[in-house]
């Protein structure tokens, strides 16, 4: 409980130097995700969850941490973009540390090579601008201007 809260009051303290340095705090944060990823997927194995599950610890994991970082700062957090890539380099990350567990062969280095290409995934989805397409439904898209009509419109 401490350490949140201390983070808290730094975030409140410094807000303005933070701001300035975004390019650094994104790249602890890619960085964070990569560990955590892994971490989070790891315990839930350890702790006999089915690989799913474990998956799924693993990316509320990585991404909570932005998350709350993001929500006491009382900016929009770069998990609710449509189109970026960050819980996608989570689910990437804890999907391999998943499918190595199970072969048996996850050890110090394997695991902090899948953390660093979740960590590669999201850096260069920022550096490059790397985005997901959004899904094609119908709620995406304005809304067309009903045609006009000379009468009363029938609704069946």
């Amino acid at each position: 409980f401490i350490p949140p809260v201390l983070a808290a009051l730094c975030v409140y303290a410094f807000t303005p130097s933070v701001q300035k340095l975004h390019r650094l705090v994104q790249l602890f944060d890619a960085a964070g995700l990569g560990l955590f990823c892994v971490t989070g997927t790891l315990k839930a194995l350890e702790n006999d969850f089915n690989p799913v599950t474990a998956v799924l610890l693993g990316v509320i994991t990585s991404v909570g941490c932005g998350l709350m970082r993001d929500v006491i700062s009382n900016v929009t957090p770069d998990l609710f973009n449509p189109r970026d890539i960050y819980a996608l380099a989570a689910m990437v990350g804890a999907a391999l540390t998943a499918v190595v567990w199970h072969l048996g062969i996850m050890n110090v280095a394997v695991g902090a090579g899948i953390a660093g290409l979740a960590f590669a995934i999201r850096v260069a989805s920022i550096r490059f601008g790397w985005s997901v397409p959004l899904a094609a439904g119908h709620w995406h898209r304005p809304n067309p201007t009903p045609p006009a009509s000379d009468g009363p419109q029938r609704h069946f």
